[in-house]
């Protein structure tokens, strides 16, 4: 029963500076250099633990990201007796707006503050159309 920090860092593999690099090597450096930053603090006075949650702007998704995504994926398909490719699905949908929604604040600003609603995985999944 700890507490688990996240924090997300979203790289260009367009990027002049990555592109005679592959792809795993961009995500271990990234998160390399999340956990130097954050880690020891994170452990020694927090007392919790640290996941850097690395993605690309071309949709790949970091090898910690990945399980954090797993896990998260497991344990809400256990409680909501859903499949857990839909989970996995609707929480990869999910991420991909709130890092939209990330960068479009950080490009024009906010506006109003919007509180979040508890998330409805049934509903969203029918909205949607998915077949399982």
């Amino acid at each position: 029963m700890r507490q688990a920090y996240f924090d997300i860092k979203v790289v260009s593999p367009l990027a002049r500076s990555y592109v005679s690099r592959s792809q795993p090597s961009i995500y271990r450096d990234a998160e390399k250099s999340k956990m130097r930053e954050y880690k020891a603090r994170i452990i020694q006075v927090e007392h919790g633990d640290f996941t850097p949650l690395v993605f690309t702007t071309t949709g790949g998704m970091g090898p910690q990201s990945e399980r954090a995504l797993k896990k998260l994926t497991e344990q809400i398909a256990a409680r909501r007796e859903l499949p857990d490719s839909v989970v996995a699905g609707w929480l990869r949908c999910r991420f991909s707006f709130a890092l939209l929604r990330t960068s479009l604040i950080c490009l024009r600003g906010t506006r109003t503050k919007k509180m979040v609603k508890k998330a409805n995985v049934e509903l969203a999944v029918h909205e949607a159309h998915i077949v399982y």
